[in-house]
């Protein structure tokens, strides 16, 4: 398995991952299995106290030699313990880590953890830790154990004093397929606004396969007009894409309805969206409307935005969020609309300059292309770079994929899988437009 001793990131793809979960695994069964013959008859940790022991031992020794390998080494170890000893290691430990290869993977253990007292650990961090990013953390790994005792929990975190815990509550009670989640979130709405409103939408369309946008009227309408006595719909295929063809998307807006009030906009303007289309202009020519027409009809007063533009190098509007009113607004149009398309593609430089800003809470980013320049251009790069810097910062990034026409030597495939991974691990939606 590839890792790095600097905590630097792996050059691979997906399929490489996948290998690697299962060497960790099997390495975890050599390990572990001679300990691991049964689960106590008191419900206690598989593997025995004796053995963990020494893997815990183990795990701290590495932390504090800063050893990502021997950390790593004791993790996969510890795959089939069970405990709250297990837990309260990961939770203050793992979930700390700098590394967040070492990150990801006490998370994933802690969201497997099954023992009351186990999950109680996370409960209790969650809702009484003293970390703010921890108790995002926790309340983030609430929503995977899906018992009473997680339920209870996420309906009190979604009225938390700090915004990031609201947002992994109200995003956690989306997986609660519940009448009672839905009565939840629908409290929310009049109660939140801006990013955190999106959320509570985001949840409901999943609970409830209805699409009433950021509207409270509107959901609690349909909810006493009779959804409150209809089931709820079987889980669905929601993984948060859509494809439209260009008419449709233009006609309904490329960015849909936007709700956040602190959001920057990335435009491709590489040579590739000079690519003529079916519709009058080009990708270019199409994408410089649609977006004026976000900043003229969708921004309230309320609103802050930048804008992003990108092909081989990176052009900012404004180097932070500026007001969405009088001359600023003119000046971002007038930004927009004199941009020229040409070079090549360097989205890393543009998702490096958007989280520079740190109140930043949405990105919405259009690129009909893959990365091929700038500091990094393996995508694998840079979603783990994207990783690092929205990890506590909850960042959604929207995607949107516009391929209309024919672009020459265009990868579609390796754009689309960037694309919608990026927009999958941080919270977002990818809409394609071909």
């Amino acid at each position: 398995m590839m890792r790095f001793s600097d905590g630097g990131l792996a050059r691979c793809d997906t399929r490489f991952r996948v290998v690697g979960r299962l060497a960790r695994l099997l390495v975890a069964l050599i390990l572990v299995g001679p300990l691991a013959a049964a689960t106590s008859p008191g419900g206690g940790a598989v593997g025995g106290a004796d053995g963990f022991e020494e893997l815990k031992k183990a795990f701290l020794e590495a932390a504090a030699k800063k050893d990502v390998p021997g950390l790593f080494d004791a993790l996969e170890a510890m795959e089939l313990h069970d405990s709250a000893e297990k837990a309260e290691l990961l939770v203050r430990v793992g979930l700390s880590h700098k590394d967040i290869e070492v990150y990801r993977e006490s998370e994933r253990q802690l969201r497997g953890l099954q023992l009351p007292e186990s999950r109680a650990v996370v409960v209790g961090n969650a809702l009484k830790g003293k970390d703010i990013n921890l108790r995002a953390d926790c309340t983030r790994i609430l929503r995977a154990h899906a018992d009473e005792a997680a339920f209870d929990a996420l309906a009190e975190l979604c009225r938390d004093k700090h915004w990031l815990v609201r947002s992994e509550a109200c995003r956690g009670l989306g997986q609660f397929r519940s009448k009672r989640s839905v009565e939840l979130l629908l409290s929310r709405l009049t109660e939140e606004e801006g990013r955190l409103l999106d959320d509570i939408v985001d949840s409901l369309r999943r609970l409830t396969g209805q699409s009433f946008g950021p509207l409270p009227t509107s959901w609690n309408s349909w909810w006493e007009g009779g959804g409150r006595d209809q089931p709820l719909p079987e889980p669905g295929a929601d993984d948060g894409t859509t494809r439209k063809k260009l008419g449709t998307a233009v006609s309904d807006g490329l960015y849909g309805q936007v709700v956040s009030e602190r959001v920057t906009f990335l435009i491709d303007v590489s040579g590739s969206m000079t690519a003529g289309t079916e519709l009058e202009g080009t990708r270019h020519e199409i994408a410089i409307r649609e977006l004026v027409r976000v900043l003229e009809n969708q921004l309230t007063t309320d609103t802050e935005f930048n804008l992003i533009a990108f092909a081989d190098d990176v052009v900012r509007f404004a180097p932070k969020l500026q007001k969405a009113k009088g001359k600023k607004l003119d000046r971002g149009i007038d930004f927009v609309e004199g941009l020229r398309a040409g070079g090549e593609t360097n989205a890393y430089g543009a998702l490096e300059a958007a989280f520079s800003d740190a109140r930043v809470d949405t990105i919405y980013l259009l690129s009909d292309g893959s990365p091929t320049v700038g500091d990094e251009t393996i995508p694998t790069i840079i979603l783990n770079k994207v990783a690092e810097w929205n990890r506590y910062r909850g960042v959604k990034i929207h995607c949107i994929g516009f391929f209309p026409g024919d672009a020459r030597n265009q990868n579609k495939a390796e754009a689309r899988t960037f694309l919608i991974d990026l927009a999958q691990q941080n919270r977002g939606r990818y809409t394609e437009v071909d």
